[in-house]
Formats: structure tokens, C-alpha cells, sequence
């Protein structure tokens, strides 16, 4: 099983998450090497497509975006760690409440199949209301 994790942010504001990724043993690292792209989905539970994908290399329309902590190519079998912006225009049009949010490695070189999905991380992101009104300072 991939690392789980259980996380919470605000609805409508700009927040980041750091996650280690490993594969599906829960122990043995999750390397990414140059080509390769993570991948970020947020769905509800019981739906089958996602409210938010976020992927590395290339930001949503609003900004948000997944970044590499650890150098690329990560070395083999060592854990790359990632952060995950999630902006404030892709959370502020979704509904408060659990998520599911899945993150994985398209491995580039793989072949059969093409781009597999690697093991990562999978766990709940808590959508939290947050206070309304004007945020300017």
C-alpha cells in the first residue's frame, strides 16, 4: 500500500502539502526520474472524476501545481518528496468536506503500459470552511 495520510486545509485560500511518495509495499521508495510527471487527483469519494488534478511541470489555470522536493532523478529507491500548491481559485468552488486525494508517479520510460502509475501516496484531505468576507490586508 502507498503512504497514507490524512490532512486538512482551508476552502478558498492558497495552501501547500508535503508529501513523501512510496511504492505499494509502504516502505520502499517512490523514485522519479528525468521525463517523468506526479500526478495529483482530488475527488470525492464516490465519484469517479476528479473535482481537482494537479500535475507537475505544468500549473491549473489558477495556479495550482505539484513541485519536486528532492532532486530529479530522484536516486533509486530513495523517497521523493513533493509539494502540492493547491491555489485558492481551484478550492474555492468546491464543496467543504472529505476528499480523496491520490498521488502518483507516471513513470516515462515504462512501456507496457505506456506512462504507468506508480505508487505514491493516497490518504483524505479535509476541505475545511473558511471565514468569509474581504481577505485583502
Amino acid at each position: 500500500m502507498a503512504a497514507t495520510f490524512e490532512v486538512g486545509i482551508l476552502r478558498g485560500r492558497t495552501e501547500t502539502v508535503d508529501l513523501t511518495l512510496v511504492q505499494g509495499d509502504g516502505s520502499t521508495g517512490t523514485s522519479i526520474a528525468t521525463g517523468d510527471i506526479v500526478r495529483a487527483k482530488l475527488y470525492r469519494r464516490d465519484d469517479q472524476v476528479p473535482d481537482l488534478d494537479i500535475r507537475s511541470g505544468s500549473a491549473t489555470a489558477n495556479g495550482s501545481v505539484i513541485t519536486h522536493l528532492t532532486a530529479i532523478p530522484t536516486p533509486v529507491d530513495t523517497s521523493a518528496q513533493v509539494r502540492i500548491k493547491f491555489a485558492q481559485g481551484d478550492t474555492d468552488g468546491l464543496l467543504p468536506g472529505a476528499y480523496t486525494l491520490e498521488v502518483f508517479v507516471v513513470d516515462d520510460s515504462e512501456t507496457s503500459p505506456a506512462d504507468a502509475a506508480l505508487g505514491g501516496a493516497i490518504g483524505t484531505l479535509h476541505l475545511l470552511s473558511s471565514a468569509g468576507g474581504d481577505i485583502d490586508s
